[in-house]
C-alpha cells in the first residue's frame, strides 16, 4: 500500500458515517459521468467511421435497385450500348453481367455511394450481375422479357423504343409523381406514333398530369435536346369524359400539325 493512499484512508476514517455516504454517491457520480462521457466519444468516432461506408453485398439490394433502375431507364441507350459490346456476338453472358456490375457502381458512386460495396472477385462480380440482369428482365428493363420467355436467356438485349419501354416509362412517372396518382393508370397503349392514356374518372388535362407526362418525357430522355425525337404533349382535344377517361399524348411538332389540320378542315370555303 502506498504511502499517499494511507494518508487517503486514514482522512477517510475520520469522516463520519454520514459523510463517508455522501463521498461514496459522488465519487459513483463523477465514475459514471466519465463513463458516458467516454461511451458518447466512442460512438461518435464510430459514427464517422461508418459514415458514407459503402455497404458490402454478395446481390444487389432490393431496395437500392428501386431507385437503380430509374436511373438506368434514363440511361438506357448508354447502357445498352456497353451491354451489346461486352455481349459481342455470342451468347456467354458473363462479359455482359460484369458489365451490368460496373453500370451498378458506375450509379452508386454518382447518386448513392452507400450502395457502391460490390464484390471484389472476379466471380463475386459475375454473379452480382447475372443477379442484376434477373431483376431488370423481370421488370422489362433493358433486357428483353419477351425474348427470355421464349429461349429462357437472360442476354436478350431490347432494341431501339418499343411499346414495352413507352410502358414501362409511363408507370415510372405515374408512380414518381407523388399522391398515389399510380393508381389512376388503367392502361397505356401506344397508336401509330401517338399514346393513348386511360385513366380512372377523375383523370384528366391538367397540372398533374402534365407533370406525369414531363416525367414520361425525362425518362424517355425526350427533353434537353435540339434535335432527335420531341417531348410529348397532351392533346386536349382527344379527351374524352367517362368511368375510364382517355387521352391522346402527341410529340410537339405533330401536335403543331394535328391542330393547324383542323383549322384547315374547319375554314370556310372560297365562295368566289
Amino acid at each position: 500500500m502506498s504511502y499517499i493512499r494511507q494518508i487517503i484512508e486514514s482522512e477517510i476514517e475520520k469522516l463520519s458515517e454520514k459523510d463517508r455516504k455522501l463521498l461514496k454517491d459522488k465519487i459513483k457520480r463523477k465514475k459514471e459521468s466519465f463513463e458516458n462521457k467516454i461511451s458518447k466519444l466512442v460512438d461518435e468516432e464510430f459514427d464517422k467511421l461508418q459514415e458514407g461506408r459503402p455497404m458490402p453485398m454478395d446481390t444487389p439490394n432490393e431496395f437500392a435497385y428501386s431507385t437503380f433502375k430509374k436511373w438506368a431507364y434514363k440511361n438506357r441507350t448508354n447502357i445498352k450500348n456497353k451491354l451489346k459490346k461486352a455481349l459481342g456476338n455470342g451468347s456467354d453472358g458473363t462479359k455482359m453481367y460484369l458489365a451490368l456490375t460496373l453500370c451498378w457502381k458506375d450509379w452508386a458512386s454518382k447518386k448513392a455511394n452507400e450502395w457502391s460495396g460490390i464484390p471484389v472477385t472476379p466471380v463475386g462480380k459475375k454473379d452480382f450481375g447475372r443477379e442484376l440482369a434477373v431483376m431488370m428482365i423481370q421488370d422489362d428493363l433493358i433486357l428483353d422479357k419477351k425474348a427470355w420467355k421464349k429461349d429462357n436467356l437472360i442476354t436478350h438485349i431490347k432494341e431501339g423504343t418499343n411499346k414495352s419501354d413507352v410502358k414501362y416509362a409511363m408507370k415510372l412517372a405515374f408512380d414518381n409523381i407523388p399522391g398515389n396518382w399510380h393508381k389512376a393508370l388503367k392502361k397505356v397503349d401506344v397508336v401509330g406514333d401517338k399514346i393513348k392514356l386511360n385513366m380512372s374518372s377523375y383523370m384528366g388535362p391538367g397540372k398533374t398530369l402534365d407533370a406525369i407526362v414531363d416525367e414520361f418525357n425525362n425518362a424517355m430522355g425526350l427533353k434537353g435536346y435540339m434535335t432527335g425525337p420531341k417531348p410529348f404533349k397532351v392533346d386536349k382535344s382527344s379527351y374524352q369524359k367517362g368511368s375510364i377517361t382517355s387521352v391522346m399524348l402527341v410529340q410537339e411538332g405533330k401536335l403543331n400539325e394535328d391542330k393547324a389540320m383542323k383549322a384547315i378542315i374547319k375554314a370556310p370555303k372560297d365562295t368566289q
